[in-house]
Order: C-alpha cells, then sequence, then structure tokens
C-alpha cells in the first residue's frame, strides 16, 4: 500500500510502493542520469575540443540543443527526488 507524507519542503513523497513500482521509478531515474551524463560529456566535446566541432554550421543551435537535453534529464531527476523514497531498501534486485 502506498503511503503519501509530506517533507519539509511541503513535497509529497510516496513511500511504501510495490517492489515493481519501486523498480520502474528507481530505472526511469537511473535512465534519466545516464542521459544527463552524456548529454554533459557530449557539451564538454563541443566547448573543449573545437576540431570535431568544425562539422556543424551552427555550433550555438547544436549547444541550445545539448543544455535542453540536460534539462529535461535534471527536471525529471529532481521530480522523482521531490515525489518519490529512493532509499527503500526492499528491493531484491
Amino acid at each position: 500500500m502506498k503511503k503519501m507524507t509530506l517533507n519539509t519542503f511541503g513535497h509529497i513523497i510516496i513511500k511504501n510502493m510495490n517492489s515493481t513500482a519501486n523498480k520502474f521509478i528507481k530505472g526511469i531515474h537511473a535512465e534519466q542520469s545516464g542521459k544527463r551524463m552524456r548529454a554533459l560529456a557530449d557539451l564538454e566535446v563541443f566547448l573543449n575540443q573545437p576540431v570535431g566541432v568544425g562539422e556543424h554550421s551552427l555550433v550555438s543551435d547544436e549547444i541550445e540543443k545539448i543544455l535542453i537535453r540536460v534539462k529535461e534529464s535534471e527536471e525529471l531527476i529532481s521530480t522523482i527526488e521531490k515525489h518519490f523514497n529512493l532509499t527503500d531498501k526492499e528491493d531484491n534486485g
């Protein structure tokens, strides 16, 4: 049974999800963390290795696209961390 409580910031925290629901949320969190890391690595290449950037005519547009990828992943990560208790020990793999 799901239990909803408020944290100190007034955000609803959903606790005691069943094992399958918990795996879905943790999986989405992990996926978005990976997407964020990939986007930041891409951005680092664009900003620090201009040799590989020469093929792109609109560098600022490409950088903006990467920043949007980072923002979208961070928003999902933040939402999950705000509303779900990811520290439950009931996940058995």
